[in-house]
């Protein structure tokens, strides 16, 4: 089973103050290579040969290059290289916390009034300890009432249309 914070902690752990650097250049890796199949260690093999030839030819060496395409060496020769984009999320959520900026999306049946919007702010704020807070919302007239708020990928439903959902599975085991 793959789990991608494992693999970011890894990541940034071996990368070190190089972590913007490194992470750029596995984008880069991931993406120039999404488009093709591997598996295995025998394809393994050849991508990083052809990986460090390219780098070469480009110009770019050194430990954040080598720590890249190793990263996704092993994804390959593991058979995870179709998670790639979760690790590279994954990354992207470590770092934003370890600066102290926690994401969020609220989604409500209706637009937000402003005071609402900035308890959730501050809402967050307190429970995350983070220093900065940034909000995206969405209507969804759907929802009925209540909101839905996304903070770094952990879901929480305080939607009407989740309540009456669950209120009729409740219904039906009685």
């Amino acid at each position: 089973m793959f789990s991608a914070d494992r693999w970011a902690k890894a990541f940034l752990n071996s990368a070190g103050a190089d972590v913007d650097e490194s992470l750029s250049l596995l984008k880069a890796i991931v993406k120039a290579t999404g488009g093709i199949y591997f598996e295995g260690s025998s394809d393994a093999r050849h991508l990083e040969r052809l990986l460090h030839c390219a780098l070469k030819k480009a110009g770019i060496e050194g430990f954040c290059a080598e720590l890249a395409c190793r990263t996704v060496v092993l994804l390959v020769r593991k058979h995870l290289f179709p998670h790639s984009q979760e690790l590279i999320e994954a990354l992207e959520t470590q770092l934003r916390v370890q600066a102290g900026v926690v994401t969020a999306r609220i989604d409500s049946a209706s637009p937000l009034e402003p005071e609402i919007q900035s308890s959730f702010i501050q809402h967050i704020k307190e429970k995350t300890r983070a220093e900065e807070v940034r909000i995206t919302t969405c209507i969804i007239p759907e929802l009925l009432g209540g909101y839905r708020l996304l903070i770094d990928n952990e879901l929480f439903d305080a939607s009407v249309k989740t309540q009456f959902a669950e209120m009729a599975i409740s219904m039906l085991k009685d």
